[in-house]
């Protein structure tokens, strides 16, 4: 895809950006989802009640038949291959196999008015919401660069973009699209309530905290090799893996190191006006 600033560049056949991203492969994922819970209420006392659970949750992480998926190891600058060189199948992202979510809730019958209840409960989840691994040798970009940055032979518009071919992992270059880290934990989100329920003649009044904390959450750097700012007409210089890998320029990454919060107080009031309508 070609951007072109204005109308004089169109006419000039100049360009500001270029960037073209072809799949070479079309690659068949494969994961798996296993879960068991077990829940108990127990009656402590005849206005007491305690609600008890635990989950546990196993999410394998993504391979693909014919092992058509790769991934960058930022230590080496290297592009590994899934089941090749010692890689694991799933291209050393790791699957977390102790992912245990347990639940608890209580209610208490203060008075036969008042009621009081609360509860805590963990639930685990995929960080990223798909599982596409769009990385070299299995696709092909050109770019991200200008009229003026092309290689020599396209940097104008009538003389098109090279044919898509399979890039060489030993020597990185252009744009990695989709890069994630080894470890790539599952999403947790830990979440809480306690409030009080008051009833008087028909009407009810719940008045609630609630509050829900998430970790590892997803997060998606859209280059992750970015140089800092800078004024130099050749700012590739500057990027993290320029020493490694010194025609490899964007590199979108994913990683499981964000959090999330959320609290609040929720209050609802009902009338029950008789026949059923409330």
């Amino acid at each position: 895809m070609w951007t072109v600033p204005d109308l004089p560049s169109l006419l000039d056949g100049t360009f500001s950006q270029v960037y073209r991203e072809v799949d070479l492969v079309v690659p068949h994922f494969r994961l798996w989802d296993f879960d068991a819970y077990l829940q108990d209420e127990w009656t402590v006392l005849p206005r007491f009640t305690l609600s008890l659970g635990m989950r546990y949750d196993l999410m394998t992480q993504p391979t693909a038949v014919r092992n058509q998926i790769g991934n960058l190891d930022f230590s080496s600058g290297r592009i590994i291959l899934a089941g090749q060189l010692g890689v694991s199948s799933t291209a050393n992202v790791r699957t977390d196999h102790f992912d245990l979510a347990p639940r608890f809730g209580f209610s208490w019958e203060a008075r036969p008015s008042l009621r009081v209840q609360g509860g805590y409960g963990m639930v685990y989840f995929r960080p990223l919401s798909y599982f596409v691994f769009a990385t070299q040798p299995f696709i092909y970009t050109f770019g991200v660069c200008s009229s003026q940055t092309c290689p020599v032979g396209y940097n104008t518009l009538a003389e098109g973009l090279p044919a898509p071919a399979a890039p060489d992992i030993a020597k990185p270059s252009g744009v990695e699209p989709d890069t994630r880290t080894f470890a790539l934990h599952a999403s947790a989100m830990h979440q809480f309530n306690l409030g009080v329920e008051k009833q008087v003649a028909r009407n009810t009044l719940s008045v609630f905290y609630v509050s829900a904390i998430g970790q590892h959450v997803g997060r998606t750097f859209s280059d992750f090799n970015a140089p800092p700012p800078n004024t130099l007409s050749t700012p590739n210089v500057l990027r993290p893996l320029y020493g490694k890998d010194p025609d490899l320029t964007l590199v979108k990454h994913r990683d499981a190191g964000g959090h999330s919060s959320y609290s609040a107080m929720q209050v609802q009031f009902a009338h029950a006006s008789g026949k059923g309508i409330s």
